[in-house]
């Protein structure tokens, strides 16, 4: 399947920004090219913040990039798990200036089942 893009969130924001659109088109060709895959949708915020409060908007996140791919692509929500990292899984350890790398939803192929 190769590579699924990721999207990427403004700071305590949970909307899916249109310049991600084309990535999202990308993530729902995949899945509708694979109509027996299931994807497991995952939220990360960036480490500013509390444990609860990131872990809420992780799933808030996750779940906004799902109602764009159920909605607008008409990709069917049952092949689709959300979940939260909230803080615990930064692609970028290092302070202020890569923390948008942080602030993302990432795609993955659940492959619980799969031959």
């Amino acid at each position: 399947i190769g590579f699924l893009p990721s999207v990427f969130f403004d700071l305590n924001k949970s909307n899916v920004k249109t310049v991600y659109n084309d990535r999202l088109l990308t993530i729902a060709r995949v899945m509708k090219a694979n109509p027996d895959l299931k994807f497991t949708i995952v939220g990360s915020t960036d480490q500013t913040g509390g444990n609860e409060m990131n872990q809420k908007l992780g799933m808030a996140r996750a779940e906004a990039v799902k109602a764009h791919l159920i909605k607008v692509y008409g990709i069917d929500g049952s092949r689709l798990t959300t979940q939260s990292v909230g803080k615990t899984a930064p692609f970028a350890k290092t302070a202020k200036p890569t923390d948008y790398l942080n602030r993302r939803v990432d795609i993955l192929v659940d492959m619980d089942g799969q031959k």
